[in-house]
């Protein structure tokens, strides 16, 4: 669903699409987007299982997602301006290249996800992928197994934004990376880690930044 002013709302129970650029639940706003999905399967290049946009924010709540394909994300959510919320209770399993399981992109608001089992299996991005252009926080909540495996050296978890970053771990979260579990760039990171991190990357030469656990490229707080 796309309007051009105004809030969305979507509730949808099962969803299954294929064929290529084939999106399973879509709602694109200049107001807020809010979507509510039980599990989607989609099948073939460039599609999302689910997409929302919403210049003012966008909210979304899912169970299962599966996507296979170059380029099929999982969960991806954009706002201009305000606040993005995921709740993902599911699986969420993306196996196509390039394909990132949740991904979120803010101009200014903040960023809230909390995310239960999260696998890339393509190569060529990270399994959780959040990043917020104008300095809005980040926060991300870890219950369950999030990992990337594939070609390429790849975060289990990638936060970019030059305000406050927070990454929580349950004792059952962990984070796995084909190269670092988990990289901070710009923002104070705080790290409640109760969970494992685990970075399988060989980078290790002097002329590039090594892989490890957790990499950050700024200060950080880890308990």
């Amino acid at each position: 669903i796309s309007v051009g002013g105004g809030n969305v709302s979507i509730a949808a129970d099962v969803t299954s699409v294929a064929g290529t650029s084939a999106w399973g639940v879509t709602a694109s706003t200049s107001g807020t987007a809010a979507i509510t999905s039980n599990k989607v399967t989609t099948t073939g290049a460039d599609g999302v299982a689910i997409y929302g946009r919403g210049d003012s924010g966008v909210a979304i709540a899912s169970g299962d997602v599966t996507t296979s394909g170059a380029r099929g994300h999982g969960i991806q959510a954009v706002a201009t301006s305000g606040s993005i919320t995921i709740d993902s209770t599911g699986a969420v399993a993306v196996s196509g290249g390039g394909a990132a399981g949740v991904q979120a992109r803010s101009g200014s608001g903040a960023i809230d996800v909390a995310v239960n089992a999260v696998t890339a299996t393509g190569g060529g991005a990270s399994a959780v992928d959040l990043a917020s252009s104008g300095g809005g926080n980040i926060a991300l909540d870890v219950s369950g197994e999030v990992s990337v495996a594939g070609a390429g050296q790849f975060a289990g978890a990638l936060l970019n934004n030059t305000g406050d970053l927070a990454v929580t771990m349950g004792a059952t979260g962990s984070l796995t990376g084909s190269g670092s579990g988990l990289v901070a760039q710009r923002g104070a990171l705080v790290l409640d880690n109760a969970g494992t991190i685990r970075g399988n990357g060989t980078r290790a030469s002097l002329s590039a930044v090594p892989e490890a656990g957790v990499r950050v490229q700024s200060s950080a707080v880890i308990q």
